[in-house]
């Protein structure tokens, strides 16, 4: 039995409330164009910018401190105006969260307790299934046995039958003649019998199809819910994996997280090489706190 759930009065008192969203800061336009006025003419700077001289280097680092100062009073211009959206978003998360969180985790519940009833009643149709298959394997088999049975007779009545002839033709009696002769008809009358018995027996056995079984199973389709069952693959064995894809047998993108192989030139450095790996310098430009 399902019963509709209803949210504590704990948790509502808990949720803040629309008024307590904070308020947005008016964004500041008139320091948004004045930043934006001098972009295109420090773009042009740095495209005709030409260090050949250490007095050259030394302008270039000077002006550098002043942009990267710059760069920080825009981005506190701008957190200026997010953290209020982002604090008021946060609460707006935190309002519905309890809601949708209790409904995620029914929905869980709700999604293992189906997967599961579908599950057995696919493993109970597959039972069947497998049962009925067997029942009509074995079938079959009994009639081929029987054919075999059937044929099996025949040939040893027809061999007695032809041997009773040949001893009817030495027979000097003539009644045991006639006994002989009669004897032998009679056995070719139950070969032949056996023989259309036999054929009967192979084509019941070649008219069964164990593949051919039908088993109903119970209907799991309700509107809006859908049991899709995608395939996937987990890994088993890494290095037999990635024996076959340096192979080319298996055509797999292997990635190496970056961090790692930085992580482990920090540690190395140029003191040992690893082949496949090239550990170097990356040479760039930072700010100090001077």
């Amino acid at each position: 039995m399902i019963k509709n759930s209803r949210s504590s009065a704990s948790q509502v008192s808990s949720t803040p409330s629309l008024s307590a969203l904070p308020a947005i800061p008016p964004i500041p336009t008139d320091k948004l164009q004045a930043f934006d006025a001098a972009s295109s003419v420090l773009a042009q700077e740095a495209l005709t910018l030409v260090i050949a001289t250490p007095a050259d280097y030394t302008t270039a680092a000077t002006r550098r401190k002043v942009l990267n100062a710059e760069v920080k009073q825009i981005e506190e211009l701008r957190m200026s105006i997010t953290r209020p959206l982002d604090e008021a978003k946060k609460n707006v998360m935190a309002m519905f969260k309890p809601a949708v969180d209790s409904r995620n985790e029914a929905l869980k519940v709700f999604d293992n307790k189906i997967t599961s009833y579908a599950a057995a009643q696919e493993a109970e149709a597959k039972r069947k299934r497998d049962d009925a298959e067997k029942a009509l394997r074995d079938e079959q088999e009994r009639q081929h046995r029987l054919a075999q049975e059937a044929q099996r007779r025949e040939e040893q009545q027809r061999a007695e039958a032809e041997a009773k002839r040949k001893a009817a033709a030495d027979a000097k009696n003539a009644e045991e003649r006639k006994k002989l002769e009669a004897e032998a008809a009679r056995l070719d009358k139950l070969a032949q019998q056996n023989a259309e018995r036999a054929e009967q027996r192979q084509e019941t056995a070649e008219s069964i199809d164990p593949t051919a079984v039908n088993v109903a199973t119970a209907n799991l389709d309700v509107a809006g819910v859908k049991l899709p069952k995608p395939w996937k693959g987990r890994i088993t064995n890494l290095n037999a994996v990635l024996r076959q894809v340096a192979d080319g047998k298996l055509a797999l993108k292997v990635e190496i997280p970056q961090k790692q192989i930085d992580d482990l030139a920090r540690a190395l450095k140029d003191t040992l090489k690893i082949e496949g790996l090239e550990f170097y310098q990356d040479s760039r430009v930072s700010s100090s706190r001077s």
